[in-house]
């Protein structure tokens, strides 16, 4: 559906001036995925289709597991200039992949994964400034740095900034919170409550 929504984009703007947009999504694209191996391959460098724009890669990129033409579509019109998902809370950062932004925005978590409330590197917001010139700028800002130190009626809870001092990504001997077992254990965790609970329910009436 959005290839098709594009695609008709295009056509109607082959005889006018090329709209420029972005597309926001919630779970990446695999491109996400492909575009970080890329970088991180060449030894967490630029290469001739990837430039590292900024933020850290905490945990895999969950995205779908079917292919599709989306960004193909995307690169071929070129109308589209940057692209933004959420899904995988540990992971910020951002890479020009081909001509376009792929870009996290940080997390608003709270609950996601278990443990997560006590991590604060993950945690903030990204402020898009668009211009009517087409000029953009992305700016990610962490909730616990000093822009918004002074909230009023807001008391800042202490976390572990747990990726402070690293760069790109943590080795090994750093804990993985995209790790399936970490996922698992959690969602699992979960529904299991939900299903004990009208068993319970049951056995009492």
């Amino acid at each position: 559906k959005e290839r098709k929504c594009l695609q008709k984009l295009g056509s109607v703007c082959q005889s006018r001036e090329k709209v420029q947009s972005f597309l926001f999504f919630h779970i990446p694209l695999t491109e996400y995925r492909d575009a970080w191996a890329e970088f991180k391959e060449n030894g967490h460098k630029d290469t001739e289709n990837v430039k590292y724009i900024g933020g850290f890669k905490g945990e895999n990129v969950c995205c779908g597991s079917g292919e599709d033409d989306l960004f193909e579509t995307v690169v071929k019109l070129g109308s589209t200039k940057a692209m933004f998902c959420g899904h995988d809370h540990i992971n910020n950062y951002a890479l020009r992949y081909k001509g376009v932004v792929l870009s996290y925005g940080y997390s608003v978590d709270c609950l996601a994964y278990s443990g997560i409330n006590k991590l604060g590197s993950q945690r903030g917001c990204t402020i898009i400034t668009m211009s009517p010139d087409d000029t953009y700028s992305i700016d990610k800002y962490n909730y616990y740095s000093d822009r918004y130190a002074n909230l009023d009626g807001f008391e800042r809870e202490t976390v572990k900034m747990q990726y402070e001092g690293m760069a790109y990504e943590p080795d090994d001997k750093y804990l993985n919170y995209g790790a399936e077992k970490n996922i698992c254990f959690f969602s699992s965790a979960y529904f299991l409550k939900l299903l004990i609970k009208p068993v319970r329910y049951f056995c009492r009436w």
